[in-house]
């Protein structure tokens, strides 16, 4: 049998101090330089961020590109697809109560309209609410089309950011 550390030939530990865990515990310590050891680092070895990306060369450069765009991008899609800006509460519930008040007058309209894009499938619906069942199925669908194109902005470019930066990475090793 190897000896994994202090232990000796009989496989029980010499100094208690340093067999207290696993022996594969002792192995890896044992493999490292004495830098990457913890507690062993001088004010000086400890690698900094900027150290790190010199080392990694020009390969990292447009990863770091890409991460500050991908960020950036789910940041906006954060702000942007909140459920009180795509979804107001209440709004159908609002919109319900007015249009049997007064019927879908083209304030009306042009009020839930600007309320978000749910604001906008809903005022499409009102707008063709004299018009047949088709009529307004398609009409609604139409906008509901555009309404989805604008929530999944960006989202095509997130992908290609996300199956990129693999690939950079591996690019660099």
């Amino acid at each position: 049998r190897a000896r994994t550390g202090p232990q000796s030939a009989s496989g029980k530990c010499e100094r208690r101090d340093r067999c207290a865990g696993p022996s594969y515990g002792l192995l890896l310590a044992e493999s490292l330089p004495p830098r990457y050891i913890a507690g062993s680092f001088s004010p000086r070895s400890v690698p900094n961020v900027w150290s790190i990306v010199q080392a990694a060369g020009w390969p990292i450069w447009p990863l770091i590109v890409a991460s500050v765009i991908a960020l950036a991008l789910i940041f906006e899609r954060l702000w942007s697809l909140r459920q009180g800006v795509v979804a107001p509460p209440g709004l159908v519930d609002r919109v319900l109560v007015e249009y049997r008040q007064s019927g879908a007058t083209p304030e009306l309209i042009a009020r839930v309209a600007h309320q978000g894009p749910l604001g906008r499938i809903l005022a499409t619906g009102l707008a063709n609410v004299k018009s047949s069942r088709a009529v307004i199925k398609e009409a609604i669908e139409e906008v509901g089309r555009v309404v989805t194109q604008d929530l999944e902005r960006f989202l095509t470019t997130l992908a290609t950011i996300a199956a990129m930066a693999p690939l950079l990475g591996l690019f660099g090793t």
